[in-house]
């Protein structure tokens, strides 16, 4: 069910049977009474804070923009036994009370957005598989080999500030990592060494990187031994022959696509003025064909 802003909030306290939601700028306590509710999607908010206490059936909870969790710490008694997905919300005090306190046994895939505490709290997480990371910095959120759950099988990380090798071989360790994905990082280093050694990604399969600022990658000792895939589109500096030979060679599906610096166009665009009539635009020339137009203009008159 669909309930777009919070005109139809009365509706859903006769509704204690729905399984779905789909809603648009919810009330961090309209839903307390859908104790059956199995899948909670989240398109906007106007408040940061939702409150899941009550909702023991819960599956999944999907938020466009993170959210922060509202939960009494004190009555937290009953586990969220069939929560899987949480994503996407921000790991302040309140979330990392309820990781340490095993809130979410069977979570299965878990999105973080900024982040007030370390990581070190996601270790309980014994059956999550995929993390997404998005919008940190090194300074405050180092990864390093103690924070990450031994059982992860994908790893996404995004607008991350000061990613270097140790960070890199921190993720290398996991020892079920299958698929890494990077996407706008900033590395502290030109180089990126992505494992020394057989057993760092023994298990991945594939890497993506998508707008990373990096100028090369390497690799040693037989690291990424089961690598299938590699993607590498619009880095920032990087080039095809800066890549290790592994990922070059014919067993690796690679793709890639360097990096294009945009360039100021002579082009202006179409626009529309909102107080003409909607289907009426006005058509801008191009700068340069004006300029080519001025001196022809100019013979004409004074031919006159």
């Amino acid at each position: 069910m669909d309930i777009i802003s919070g005109k139809n909030a009365g509706f859903l306290k006769g509704l204690k049977s729905l399984r779905i939601l789909r809603v648009e700028f919810p009330d961090p306590y309209r839903f307390y009474p859908l104790h059956r509710m199995h899948i909670l999607h989240i398109l906007e908010h106007s408040a940061e804070d939702i409150n899941i206490e009550g909702l023991k059936q819960l599956r999944h909870l999907h938020s466009r923009y993170a959210v922060h969790l509202l939960v009494d710490e004190e009555g937290v008694k009953e586990k969220m036994q069939n929560l899987q997905t949480l994503c996407y919300v921000h790991l302040d005090s309140r979330l990392e009370f309820l990781l340490d306190n095993g809130y979410f046994p069977n979570l299965r895939t878990l999105g973080l957005h900024s982040a007030e505490r370390k990581l070190s709290c996601l270790r309980r997480l014994s059956n999550l598989r995929e993390l997404k990371l998005e919008h940190m910095t090194s300074k405050y959120v180092p990864l390093d080999n103690n924070v990450f759950p031994s059982n992860l099988t994908k790893i996404t990380l995004s607008w991350y500030v000061g990613f270097s090798t140790k960070a890199m071989n921190a993720l290398g360790q996991i020892p079920t990592l299958q698929n890494l994905k990077l996407y706008e990082v900033q590395c502290m280093e030109g180089f990126l060494n992505c494992g020394t050694d057989e057993r760092s990604f023994r298990e991945l399969q594939v890497i993506i990187m998508k707008k990373v600022q990096v100028k090369g990658l390497t690799l040693e000792g037989g690291a990424m031994p089961c690598l299938q895939r590699a993607v590498f589109h619009e880095c920032p500096g990087l080039k095809l022959e800066y890549l290790p030979e592994q990922m070059r060679s014919s067993g690796c599906n690679l793709e890639f696509s360097e990096h294009v610096e945009q360039r100021r166009s002579w082009v202006v665009k179409t626009w529309s003025f909102q107080n003409m009539n909607k289907n009426k635009k006005v058509m801008m020339i191009p700068i340069m064909m004006m300029m080519m137009m001025i001196p022809m203009m100019m013979k004409m008159m004074m031919i006159d």
